[in-house]
């Protein structure tokens, strides 16, 4: 089961194993959620949900995104997890204007753009629209409308894109985030 948006789709996937060393999750057909007797919609808004208390998103600087892993576990939760309504969350400023948002896994990290909420909290924080690259499976560049030009943004996504693996690679479109609409549509 799957619901569209421009070139992306959200695809529903079960959870089958989560351990320190390995993630593995299955394809959910939709004549499965068919037979489960719920509207298609609420499950999505149920995994929507679920996945975003399993993997809480968080969000970067490009500055702190491009030094590693290892800057990341020095990032306090409260400079990162910014969903998290137990963190007093403290927003720190991009000097380049663009912000790094994953999940915890970081496997599928784009993924947490679709999280209900997040686009909306991000636009808040910025106090602006958005431009959302999904060049990666593992994250999302997210771009303050206002100090970004689209063909700017698109360049560099083509760019970024062309640089990945096929298994790695989400989309070489960019996506546009109206705080006024809550929409995500693409450019």
């Amino acid at each position: 089961m799957y619901v569209q948006n421009g070139k992306a789709a959200l695809v529903l996937y079960m959870l089958t194993s989560n351990d320190v060393n390995a993630l593995a999750t299955a394809k959910v057909p939709k004549a499965a959620v068919d037979g489960w007797g719920m509207d298609a919609n609420d499950v999505l808004e149920h995994a929507r949900a679920n996945t975003a208390r399993l993997f809480p998103p968080f969000i970067l600087t490009f500055e702190q995104s491009i030094k590693g892993e290892e800057t990341f576990a020095k990032v306090p939760d409260v400079n990162k997890f910014f969903m998290d309504p137990a963190l007093n969350f403290s927003f720190i400023p991009s000097a380049a204007n663009i912000y790094y948002l994953s999940i915890d896994k970081s496997v599928n990290g784009a993924t947490a753009v679709f999280y209900t909420g997040v686009l909306d909290k991000l636009a808040a924080l910025l106090d602006d629209d958005l431009y959302v690259s999904m060049a990666c499976v593992r994250e999302a560049l997210i771009h303050p409308a206002s100090a970004a030009k689209a063909k700017s943004v698109t360049n560099s996504t083509k760019n970024m894109y062309g640089t990945l693996t096929p298994l790695e690679r989400l989309s070489s479109s960019i996506y546009h985030f109206s705080r006024l609409t809550g929409q995500l549509k693409m450019q």
